[in-house]
């Protein structure tokens, strides 16, 4: 299901801020259509196009007020936030503009232009100097005749556009703009489709699209195929209804309005109940615009318009004609007398013919009908309560596949919030709670999590420190007076500092065993956490700053002009006044405590001895709205920020620089541990430097704002980026990535910070005085990277799942050697094995410890392509006994090379297929072979595509399949390996055969576009082929064989129903091939993996993704899960084979939380909630404290909000 419920794109407002939030407290009540999302990427250019503001934020993108100097016009325009690599989303973005690109209308939206600026596509609009219709309902609602003038313009528009063979699918108050001249325009097309588009029909088939106030039935009840002109003026009725009313024909909650929508026997209230005010003709005419049935609504939106004009002019109408009823009754109105007299004759002589005979009757019709009435209730009741659950299933699984688009949009937080709406309605549907429940937990790994939040005093932070156990929190901040506040991390409890009055600075010595704290002009350094004073001294001014020396005897201070350092052991201080012309804002000493650094308002840079001797001249140090604090690599080399000029490095013992580069603005710097990398915030880009010669490494980290703050992790393998855009974020420095979701806050991030060991890290907004405390990354998976010497595209297992051999020929083979892992650990085990020439295939020897391998006998240069590769020499069999790691038998000599080797389950025989069709079958207790019968008739056993081994046996090893050689497969014995049955496709090429559990039949997969089943006993064809649209690379049954898994070149996934012949669950369109699919034990959850090196986990039932993606760096070609269900190898075009820890990517559910907690657990995790409308926006500094207290005080040990403190 997929719902699309947006927001305003044009808010059209002159004061209109960069971010406009919607809060439901301030705002009075909800924008029907949907929230205004924050977190809109904060362009000021995008081709020609100069971005002036941002007017709206949706889901789906972002709409910018921009001018075009081309034109001298303003525009709107729009661009998309999915991942540009979602071709399903590009295509609907493409749709939006190619449906109204073609409009003309003055009451439509007109689109400019659509293109690419930057890689960014782009839609630019007519812009609109208004209001959204909802705001001005809300503010302004405008008059009767106003209003339906309005809707009949709206109407009118709608009529052309269907006329030109577009149809809207999501008309909504928020979708119509009011220009300041009072005309309404309709836009936002990014659910139309032309009624001759089938593929945009299909796209959606069986999801409910658009938003469920103002949907029609037919789309309520997913009935996509039914969706039409007539769904729109069933929007427009809506719209009508709600302002002559001042609500929606239904409300409530969003289950219960697309339940009432979709019941046929529910009808709207007429608009009279709620406002007996309303003209009779008007409510008819907007009761036919909203009846249930589509046939049953006006003919066309011309229709509707045409009847509103006719009420605006005082005619009759055609939804109420006046009829001989009406006529009747307005003639007895002006002859009351003669009608009178006409009435009570007739009634007398009715009364004394009619009475009497028909009571008797009546009184046996009424028992009986009183009856009938009863079954019917009762019916009717059993119906309703199904038509309720089929209504809310339909809202869960939006609610799902909502929460799905936002993780392929890059908003996993988004995601969780939707999956724990999903479950905390599904009380009623135990398996969508399970796997809603499963999907929570799965996508914890990829967000941040909050495990401490706290409010301090102050104005704002300067800095954020960890005690060097990782179990406390120092924050300093600026106010009237300044502060400094020390935190427990475990319970987020303040701890009493052993100096009362204001404090001014605050600073740990490195082995946490002291504290140093500034009130005023005076400074007192305490044991820790004792609280024994061990030093005090006054200064003649106003402590700014503090730091202690690495080894924590000095403690170096900043005041209003000067600086010091003070030996604590001593109780003296160790330099004299260093003067400065300015404030000091910070101060730092080398790695080897025999410098000091200062920096001072008056932005320079100075560098003293610990004896007070200046040894480096001053440096500028400018800085465009914040100091950039100079800081030390080693005990030498000290970084200089010049902001908006250059960034140096200085050698402090020559006093002179070492390298030096332009820089524009910074406001952020920091550098790695081992003093090897610099990390400078330039405006919007993290730039990481080799600290040697000041040259950037790898690309720039984009961001969407300017960078205030960064740091490396204590691993140095991470980086921590604090931006205005709201977010934290965490970049893996390997991969030039993000290695996990942002951190989504409710203001500009301003400070951030690791703990010691980096299994934490936290943050605070520069607004506000909120301090947060996140955990982060997957603690506890078991992921490896098995490197491989060569490229194997294939592995295989032990029979008891515990060790895996890469092998197999891809397109390009290089291997020589062969290597055996733990399936557990991807640890190599045993001696490496080494063959004369390149490895074709090898496998494992049930019950021993050999393997049996096959390739060239001798070494040829590799060639670029498997098929040039020359297959039909010479080649030989080895068998390698790993225990001993050596040869277990004598070397075979084979005619051509070998190309696929298999040993049967029990381990009692083996077999080779050569190039040629050569067949040997081998005793694996003695490595003793003879040739059988050649198969395909000495064609080439190897047809060049993707083919999943060459040989399989059957699960009782009675017999074996061969295949590979174009259409053909061969079935023969495993005992004599005479030929038992020859099955042949009509064209193209075997990819795979697959055996079901029981041995009775097994399946072929072909790229004709077939998977046949088979009757091993004859290889006569088992009921009817099951048809896809596309090459079938691979199969996989089910454990009770019911159900057949495939992998279709059309991008899907499909699972057969083998009962019926039919599809049971078909996944949506991947972004390539999919080459591998596995189901994992139970059958409950399959994987799927895809040609672009994407592997992904689905529930079997729905067909629904139930944990985030996981990437290869290539094609995958094979996903094996070890016996034990614990790890999945896939194996592709890769130089690693990659184990994933099934139990950690796909959770187990936790059952704790209650429906209620399980919403409220969503919205700490992703800063937001789903308002009443329907759409998710984002929760306010106070919200989202308050949740978060509620929750810890109910669960103060749930492992989801504790952390390793």
């Amino acid at each position: 299901m997929e719902t699309r419920i947006e927001t305003p794109s044009q808010l059209g407002d002159e004061n209109t801020e960069a971010t406009f939030d919607y809060t439901p407290s301030r705002d009075g009540v909800n924008p029907p259509g949907g929230i205004v999302k924050p977190r809109a990427p904060n362009l000021r250019q995008l081709g020609r196009f100069q971005v002036r503001s941002v007017l709206g934020s949706g889901a789906f993108g972002t709409v910018y007020r921009a001018y075009d100097p081309v034109l001298d016009r303003e525009v709107a325009l729009k661009v998309p936030r999915f991942d540009r690599e979602d071709d399903a989303m590009l295509e609907r973005f493409l749709r939006e503009a190619k449906a109204a690109a073609g409009l003309k209308h003055p009451n439509i939206v007109a689109i400019f232009e659509t293109g690419q600026a930057d890689g960014i596509p782009y839609i630019a609009s007519e812009f609109v100097d208004g209001v959204p219709l909802w705001k001005r309902m809300r503010d302004q609602p405008p008059d009767l005749r106003t209003a339906v003038e309005w809707v009949r313009q709206i109407a009118d528009a709608l009529s052309y556009a269907h006329g030109e063979g577009i149809v809207h699918r999501d008309i909504k108050p928020a979708n119509i703009m009011v220009s300041r001249a009072g005309r309404p325009q309709v836009m936002d097309f990014g659910l139309a489709r032309r009624l001759d588009d089938e593929a945009a029909r299909r796209s959606v088939e069986g999801q409910i699209i658009g938003t469920p106030a103002y949907m029609a039935p037919e789309q309520a009840r997913g009935n996509i195929a039914g969706v039409g002109p007539h769904s729109d003026q069933y929007a427009v009725g809506a719209m009508l209804y709600e302002m002559l009313c001042g609500q929606t024909p239904f409300v409530g909650e969003p289950w219960s309005v697309l339940s009432s929508v979709a019941n046929v026997q529910v009808a709207p209230p007429p608009p009279r109940v709620h406002r007996p005010g309303v003209p009779v003709d008007l409510e008819a005419c907007c009761l036919k615009a909203l009846e249930k049935e589509p046939a049953d609504r006006y003919a066309n939106m011309q229709a509707l318009a045409d009847d509103l004009q006719r009420w605006l002019e005082g005619r009759p109408l055609q939804a109420r004609p006046i009829g001989m009823r009406e006529r009747l009754f307005r003639w007895c109105s002006n002859n009351r007398l003669v009608a009178s007299l006409i009435a009570l004759v007739v009634i007398l002589l009715s009364s004394a013919a009619i009475a009497g005979p028909l009571l008797a009757l009546r009184f046996r019709d009424l028992a009986a009908q009183a009856t009938r009435d009863a079954d019917a209730a009762e019916t009717a009741r059993g119906k309703e309560a199904a038509a309720r659950l089929a209504t809310e299933q339909l809202l869960i699984d939006t609610y799902t596949e909502t929460g799905l688009t936002a993780d392929r949009n890059g908003d996993p937080g988004e995601a969780i919030l939707w999956f724990t709406g999903a479950a905390a309605r599904s009380d009623a549907h135990p398996l969508r709670a399970l796997h809603n429940r499963i999907r929570l937990n799965s996508w914890l790994a990829e967000i941040a999590i909050p495990i401490q939040a706290f409010e301090t005093a102050g104005t704002w932070h300067k800095s954020l420190a960890y005690h060097p156990s990782g179990r406390y929190l120092l924050a300093e901040a600026e106010g009237d007076p300044p502060t400094c506040e020390l935190r427990d991390l475990r319970d987020g409890s303040l701890v009493r500092l052993p100096l009362d009055g204001a404090l001014h600075a605050g600073a740990f010595s490195q082995d946490g065993r002291r504290l140093a704290l500034a009130s005023k002009a005076s400074v007192s350094v305490f044991e820790f956490p004792s609280g024994k004073r061990l030093d005090q001294w006054k200064h003649h001014e106003t402590i700014a700053c503090l730091t202690f020396s690495p080894d924590g005897s000095q403690v170096a201070f900043g005041a209003k002009k000067s600086a010091r350092i003070r030996n604590v052991p001593g109780k003296a201080f160790a330099s004299p006044v260093l003067a400065h012309a300015a404030r000091v804002s910070a101060v730092t000493f080398s790695a080897d405590g025999k410098r000091l650094a200062t920096r001072c308002a008056n932005q320079k840079v100075r560098v003293f001895a610990v004896s007070g001797e200046m040894i480096v001249p001053a440096q500028p140090s400018g800085a465009e709205g914040k100091d950039v604090v100079p800081f030390f690599l080693d005990g030498r080399r000290l970084i200089i920020v010049d902001s908006g000029k250059s960034v140096s490095c200085w050698d402090t013992n020559a006093g002179v620089p070492l390298w030096t580069r332009p820089a524009e603005r910074i406001l952020a710097a920091a550098g790695s541990r081992d003093g090897k990398r610099v990390c400078l915030g330039q405006k919007y880009d993290a730039l990481v430097l080799d600290a040697a010669d000041g040259s950037q490494l790898g690309k720039a980290f984009a961001h969407r704002n300017l960078l205030y703050d960064v740091a490396f992790h204590p691993g140095g393998e991470y980086l921590l980026t604090a931006c205005g855009d709201h977010t934290a974020r965490i970049w893996s420095l390997t991969t030039g990535k993000q290695a996990l979701a942002p951190a989504s806050h409710q203001g500009l991030v301003s400070r951030c910070v690791w703990s010691p060991d980096g299994s934490t890290f936290a943050t605070t907004h520069w607004s506000d005085q909120l301090v947060r405390v996140w955990k982060w990354g997957r603690p506890t998976a078991r992921d490896f990277d098995a490197p491989m010497s060569a490229r194997h595209a294939f592995v295989k297992l032990s029979a008891d799942g515990r060790r895996f051999l890469p092998c197999g020929i891809d397109l390009m083979r290089d291997g020589r050697d062969l290597q055996v892992h733990d399936a557990r650990t991807g640890v190599a085990l045993g001696k490496r094995l080494t063959m004369p020439g390149l490895v074709s295939d090898a496998t494992f020897v049930a019950g021993t410890h050999l393997i049996l391998a096959g390739g060239s006998s001798r070494y040829v240069p590799q060639a670029e392509h498997v098929n040039q590769q020359d297959l039909n020499g010479p080649g030989l069999v080895r068998w390698h006994d790993c225990e001993k790691g050596g040869p277990a038998f004598a070397d075979v000599p084979t005619p051509t090379e070998p190309i696929a080797v298999a040993v049967c389950p029990n381990g009692n025989c083996a077999v080779v297929l050569c190039q040629r069709g050569h067949l040997l079958l081998f005793d694996p207790r003695s490595g003793k072979s003879r040739g059988v019968e050649q198969a395909f008739h000495g064609q080439p056993a190897h047809h060049g595509y993707v083919i999943r081994d060459r040989i399989r046996f059957s699960p009782d090893g009675d017999c074996f399949a061969i295949w590979g050689s174009g259409p053909r497969v061969e079935l023969r014995h495993a005992r004599t390996g005479g030929l038992r049955a020859r099955i042949e496709h009509a064209t193209n090429y075997v990819h795979d055969v697959r055996f079901a559990p029981d041995g009775t039949r097994f399946a072929s997969c072909s790229s004709d576009g077939t998977v046949r089943l088979w009757n091993c006993a004859d290889g006569k064809p088992v009921g009817s082929e099951l048809r896809h649209p596309g090459w079938v690379f691979t199969a996989q049954f089910s454990r009770d064989g019911k159900r057949l898994l495939t992998a279709c070149s059309d991008r899907h996934a499909r699972i057969w129903n083998l009962e019926t012949g039919k599809i049971g669950v078909t996944t949506p369109a991947q972004s390539d091939e999919v080459y591998a699919v596995a189901f994992l034990p139970g059958d409950e959850i399959f994987l799927i993996g895809t040609r672009d090196g994407k592997i992904s986990a689905w529930e079997a039932t729905l067909g629904k993704m139930i944990s985030p993606v996981r990437r290869l760096s290539d094609m995958v070609f094979q996903l094996a899960v070890t016996a034990d269900g614990e790890h999945v190898i896939a194996a592709g075009r890769v130089k690693a084979q990659h184990g994933f820890d099934l139990k950690a990517w796909i959770r187990k559910p936790d059952r704790q939380f209650r429906s209620d907690e399980l919403r409220r657990l969503g919205e700490i995790l992703s800063s937001q909630h789903i308002h009443d409308g329907g759409a998710a926006t984002r929760l306010s500094k106070d919200q989202w404290l308050n949740r978060w207290r509620e929750f810890r005080i109910r669960y103060p040990d749930h492992p989801v909000l504790r952390g390793p403190v």
